[in-house]
């Protein structure tokens, strides 16, 4: 499996995910509007990304306070900055799984 082919899955299963939780939510939650749903259940999947990359982030900057010895030549900065474009790949996980999650919350009803 290639690079590509990966990420595509990834995407695809977050899409998935997120339609079928916004799908359930809906269909038991009949009183919530379709934005609400779909707001809430697009952010399942890259949650669990934001909540990696901010401990990610936060270890990092601890460990290059307290002892900058245990860095070594630069792997402090290099996870910040990985945990960095975690963040940027959640905003983009987010957005895309708003459209499944919208049809999802809508096909629910």
């Amino acid at each position: 499996m290639t690079d590509r082919e990966f990420i595509l899955a990834l995407v695809c299963a977050n899409c998935v995910v997120t339609f079928g939780l916004a799908y359930l939510l809906a269909s038991w939650r009949k009183h919530w509007s379709d934005r609400r749903v779909a707001l809430f259940w697009a952010l399942a999947a890259p949650g669990l990304l934001i909540a990696l990359t901010a401990f990610m982030i936060g270890d990092a900057f601890v460990t290059s306070i307290v002892g900058p010895e245990a860095c070594g030549v630069d792997a402090c900065g290099m996870t910040m900055m990985f945990g960095s474009i975690g963040f940027a790949a959640a905003f983009a996980a987010y957005v895309i799984a708003l459209l499944p999650a919208f049809i999802g919350a809508r096909l629910g009803r």
